[in-house]
């Protein structure tokens, strides 16, 4: 069984195909009110690191795959994800992704009043 002229199996084995890395993530939730924490998942394929920006968030970077983020100031957020290996890098940026609302303020306690005596 003869090569074909246009493959050559060393060359494939010593420069395989490149595999790029592909940026993607989700959250649990993308509507909450101030001082709540998202929980953002990786969700990259061929990914060997991570750099997230939360714009407005706390972390405002994180290299962890997973990480939760709190924002404690109402606003719309948007998040993005790095991802790289030995081939390359690839970003996913979700604009106005996160809507924080102020937290409703607490209840006023009630006064009653009291009848004399």
């Amino acid at each position: 069984m003869a090569c074909s002229p246009d493959t050559n199996p060393v060359e494939q084995l010593i420069n395989p195909d490149p595999v790029l890395p592909t940026a993607d993530f989700s959250a649990d939730i993308t509507a909450l009110e101030t001082g709540a924490s998202v929980n953002f998942a990786d969700d990259s394929e061929h990914a060997t690191s991570h750099e997230w920006t939360f714009e407005g968030g706390d972390p405002a970077i994180s290299f962890t795959e997973n990480v939760q983020v709190t924002y404690e100031t109402a606003g719309t957020y948007s998040v993005s994800l790095k991802v790289t290996n030995d081939d390359g890098t690839d970003t996913e940026t979700k604009v106005d992704f996160i809507t924080v609302t102020d937290a409703p303020a607490p209840p006023l306690p009630s006064f009653q009043e009291i009848p004399p005596h």
